[in-house]
């Protein structure tokens, strides 16, 4: 049962990158279909083998953030929405929980790894597909940006900046079957990295940015008996340097050449109005909040707009206040303090992550999205496996002993 369950949770993570491409009518994307498998034979699993592998405070404050999600429906602008959007969080919740409690081994987490390298490789190739036909996202725009999967044009380059790292991560660390697995992960880097630029995202680009001068950084430091490895992300990345003007229409190289611009002298596509009137929405409930995910609402009692939040930091302080807030950025500590006991080789790696992580956020709303609690219950997972015996020796039994179940011993070292 449980390799059927990692494999569910395997199979989860490898639709992330791509939840929203597919979707049956009246059940639901395929995503949440196998989440939904997911959680029901992971509790079971749980419950049936009487033990569960001992939770971090982080796991504490995620389940408290929860449940102050679910306490804001009481007195949102938009009760029903907000309760819709409580249950996504116990969803994606319980994917940060699934992956600490199924994925306890280096072995485990390298597979989720490539589970969602793997799955990056489904919008990159629709990108590429919408490219080649002209399929401009922005019909009425004279600016030519793509995406692929159904996904929105800054998610999509956000999660693929995220896949980069894991892909280089991976081609220098892990071990593969085939020795085609670490060529593909080289592979990925700048095909990714293409499939970014034809999205137009300036977001994409930052996040990508920041997560590699940080891992570029780390991987220097590791390997520095080992020059050839420590270039090897940059090597891979010339090639579409070189392709990128052959390739990605002029237009959308000039919004990409326009970000420094744009962050100094432009209006963010409208969002630094969005930003300004959020904050005096918060102003306005700044304790509890307007309710969990009810920030158009908000806007659209100060505006007349009904509009995203457009920022993961703007959305959680206006829909769930102060509160909701501390809660959210503790969760977020946790981990960054969790990761920095890793060995260098991982801690830059998560550092790099959780960088183009937080800069992602600055601009879109990824708080209640998949990848950012599979992203916290990897880290977890990854910091748990390097704790001292002491720390991580045993499991918590749902039953006596008494009972004669055989109680599972505790994550092994990485």
């Amino acid at each position: 049962m449980r390799k059927l369950t990692f494999l569910l949770l395997w199979l989860l993570v490898f639709t992330i990158p791509w939840e929203e491409a597919l979707a049956i009518p009246g059940v639901g994307t395929i995503s949440r279909i196998v989440g939904y498998s997911l959680l029901f034979f992971g509790f079971l699993v749980v419950l049936s083998q009487g033990n569960f592998k001992r939770i971090d405070g982080a796991h504490v404050l995620m389940a408290a953030y929860v449940c102050w999600c679910g306490a804001t429906v009481a007195w949102s602008l938009d009760a029903d929405y907000s309760w819709e959007r409580t249950l996504t969080y116990i969803r994606v919740a319980g994917l940060g929980w699934l992956t600490w409690e199924f994925a306890p081994t280096q072995a485990e987490q390298f597979k989720l790894m490539k589970a969602y390298v793997a799955g990056c490789w489904v919008p990159i190739v629709s990108t590429f597909w919408a490219a080649w036909g002209g399929r401009n996202a922005l019909a009425t725009s004279a600016q030519s940006r793509y995406r692929g999967a159904g996904m929105n044009e800054n998610d999509l380059a956000a999660i693929l900046a995220i896949g980069i790292l894991f892909a280089a991560y991976l081609a220098m660390v892990s071990t593969f079957r085939w020795k085609s697995g670490r060529w593909l992960c080289w592979l990925f880097c700048p095909a990714a990295f293409l499939a970014i630029l034809l999205t137009g995202s300036r977001t994409g680009i930052l996040a990508l940015l920041a997560g590699a001068a940080v891992f570029s950084v780390g991987m220097a430091v590791y390997f520095r008996t080992k020059v050839g490895a420590t270039l090897a992300l940059l090597a891979m990345l010339v090639p579409s340097v070189y392709l990128a003007p052959r390739f990605v229409p002029s237009s959308t190289l000039q919004r990409v050449r326009t970000t420094g611009h744009e962050i100094q002298y432009g209006t963010w596509s409208d969002r630094r109005t969005i930003y300004q009137i959020g904050w005096y929405a918060f102003l306005d409930y700044p304790v509890a909040g307007v309710g969990v995910g009810a920030f158009y609402l908000a806007l659209y009692e100060k505006s007349g707009w009904m509009k995203d939040a457009h920022s993961t930091y703007l959305n959680v302080l206006v829909g769930t206040g102060m509160i909701g807030m501390l809660f959210f950025l503790a969760i977020l500590f946790r981990v960054l303090r969790l990761v920095w006991r890793l060995p260098s080789r991982d801690r830059f790696l998560w550092f790099a992550v959780l960088t183009a992580w937080m800069v992602t956020g600055v601009t879109t709303s990824w708080d209640y999205r998949k990848v950012t609690w599979f992203i916290f219950g990897l880290a977890l997972s990854q910091a748990a496996s390097y704790l001292p015996p002491v720390r991580r020796a045993g499991s918590v039994p749902l039953r006596p002993a008494a009972t004669g179940l055989r109680t599972r011993r505790g994550v092994a070292g990485g």
